[in-house]
């Protein structure tokens, strides 16, 4: 089935999904909800965000689009900013959408604003990396960097590619400091929920609060109980349902992080980390 039928399935669910929740609770009530976005730096906990916000249909009237996940990039493509406009333009009060959204500032008018819930998930980009060479090598064979990755002869010359990226040929890719700078624009903005994939990992509980907490700072007002409502999103991060998760354990880069790599990182991203709480200096 091609992209675009696939799209039109998933768009005639949604209206249908909607149309039902108007009728049964009223489209006064839905009006009152915010617009519920997940957006993520690649393998930075995403798909346990996402599971999360689809529990919010468990919560109240919230209606999940089901349709895919927007991205970047399109089958190695930029995918077209005006496709991307048309897609976050076309949801109303109640809809949950997620993807992985730059902070330009297009993209930072139509994702802030009282009547948008939107939350943003991170990672120590030292971890992300090691969990993205995990998941070419093992996870997702298809990975368009799995050959590439296989046929480098350690793991050090692997996160030295990860690093450094490639500027030309069939493997492009920018570096990582330009790479995380893409999204930086979102950690100054007050109107989003920033949560530390770390936190949520080890306490589910505290983080689930935080989120309802936002989004009732929203507009939505709660009718099950905080503990009925924790139990659900609790419920729905399980990491069994994310196919991409591979352990979720903070730390892990400084078992694969050479010292040469460290240096490569340290000059590729300057004060990354310290921008986004990771490290107090660049003494690390």
């Amino acid at each position: 089935m091609q992209r675009g039928q696939i799209h039109l399935r998933g768009t005639v669910r949604w209206k249908t999904n909607r149309f039902r929740n108007i009728l049964r609770y009223g489209k006064a009530e839905i009006n009152r909800l915010p617009i519920i976005v997940g957006n993520a730096i690649p393998k930075s906990g995403s798909k346990l965000l996402f599971n999360m916000l689809r529990g919010f249909v468990e919560i109240g009237p919230f209606i999940d689009t089901t349709l895919m996940v927007i991205k970047p990039y399109t089958d190695g493509e930029p995918t077209n900013p005006a496709w991307i406009h048309k897609e976050l333009r076309s949801l109303s009060p109640g809809d949950i959408r997620t993807g992985y959204f730059y902070a330009t500032p297009d993209l930072r008018e139509i994702l802030s604003g009282p009547r948008i819930a939107h939350y943003f998930i991170v990672r120590d980009p030292r971890d992300a990396l090691v969990s993205s060479i995990f998941f070419a090598l093992d996870v997702n064979p298809d990975q368009f960097h799995h050959d590439f990755l296989m046929n480098l002869p350690d793991m050090e010359e692997r996160l030295s590619f990860a690093i450094h990226g490639n500027a030309e040929g069939e493997f492009a890719m920018s570096n990582v400091g330009e790479r995380y700078a893409r999204w930086m624009g979102w950690l100054d903005n007050p109107d989003i929920c920033l949560i530390r994939f770390e936190e949520l990992v080890s306490d589910r509980e505290t983080q689930s609060g935080i989120m309802l907490d936002y989004l009732e700072n929203r507009g939505f007002t709660a009718k099950l109980s905080r503990n009925q409502m924790i139990d659900i999103l609790k419920r729905q991060m399980a990491p069994e349902k994310s196919n991409t998760f591979r352990k979720g354990t903070s730390g892990e880069w400084r078992k694969y992080f050479s010292e040469r790599n460290i240096e490569e990182f340290k000059k590729c991203t300057g004060d990354l980390l310290v921008k986004m709480g990771y490290e107090k200096s660049n003494n690390w």
